[in-house]
């Protein structure tokens, strides 16, 4: 189990469930509703069925140009042998991503969600997508809650029935905590969603810039960022591009007067050994910065404040 902070996303299919809708356009397909049980664990998975090797089922949506989108969907495998997705730029009229196989990706036992980020040419205002594209097969195939997100990764399913729907951004707050200013190690073991350069990560602080711990990714790819400030001076600033930011790692940076380590993984990245210690931390949180910027969304699995400075084999 692990916490999930996502950023706000709005769900740009207006029907995410129901493929017999008229925004589904449908060539030599049928589809049958609530006819399998879905991720969501109720029946209200589609049936599709192809008639013809020649087939499609797609979404219009109006979208901006040279922009980042991910197209999202939920897949079974049935009896087809082969499927395929699709991306089409109406504007210009050509693929952005030509039809290719997702049959790999699929299983005829569990649910499978299928991710797709691409990027919009110059001067397309109106795009396509097809969670089922000319696969030269009949047969068929499951499908549930498609999505076409404005970002570069994808976020939960955000389920709808007729609108747009925008989930907020999420956040997550606690009491004060009682921090020993003197001395202590914070540490964290987080996964980004996305390596997409932009600053997220965690905090201790009095509440301004002036005195505080930060653990972070971005900046650069893949790259881990250590920076403790003292009485608005920075005494300890050290990054790491060792990582894969999208996998689990557990990060910690060590404070005392003339004492400072970074580790990752169990490993210690970088030390110093002059510098003054922070004093008055008492704000913990989920950014890189105080109340303006750098929140992290992401996966955490755990998050701790130590009132000493550890030793090593701790």
């Amino acid at each position: 189990p692990h916490l999930l902070l996502e950023p706000s996303s709005t769900n740009l299919v207006t029907f995410s469930e129901d493929f017999s809708q008229s925004v589904w356009n449908k060539a030599n397909i049928s589809v049958s509703n609530n006819t399998i049980v879905s991720p969501d664990g109720t029946l209200n998975a589609s049936t599709i069925t192809t008639s013809n090797t020649s087939h499609s089922l797609f979404f219009n949506f109006t979208s901006v140009a040279s922009t980042q989108y991910t197209f999202s969907f939920y897949a079974k495998r049935g009896t087809m042998t082969d499927l395929k997705y699709r991306v089409y730029d109406l504007s210009n009229d050509g693929d952005i991503v030509a039809p290719t196989s997702y049959y790999a990706q699929t299983n005829s036992d569990r649910w499978e969600r299928i991710i797709l980020t691409f990027t919009t040419p110059s001067g397309c205002t109106s795009a396509r997508v097809y969670p089922v594209s000319n696969s030269g097969v009949t047969g068929t195939m499951f499908l549930f809650g498609c999505m076409v997100e404005q970002q570069a990764f994808s976020t939960s399913y955000i389920p709808t029935a007729g609108t747009t729907i925008t989930r907020a951004a999420e956040t997550c707050n606690n009491s004060k905590p009682s921090v020993n200013s003197t001395e202590g190690v914070l540490y964290v073991e987080l996964a980004a969603l996305a390596d997409d350069l932009t600053f997220r990560g965690v905090s201790l602080s009095d509440g301004s810039y002036s005195n505080r711990c930060v653990l972070r990714y971005g900046g650069t790819s893949n790259r881990t960022n250590v920076l403790v400030s003292s009485g608005g001076s920075t005494v300890f600033d050290n990054n790491s591009t060792s990582l894969n930011i999208l996998d689990f790692n557990k990060i910690a940076v060590k404070w005392k007067a003339n004492d400072f380590a970074f580790w990752i993984n169990g490993v210690e990245v970088a030390t110093d050994t002059s510098g003054a210690a922070p004093i008055g931390l008492l704000q913990l949180q989920f950014a890189d910065s105080i109340n303006s910027g750098g929140f992290l969304y992401g996966k955490v699995k755990g998050l701790a404040v130590y009132n000493e400075a550890l030793s090593e084999s701790q």
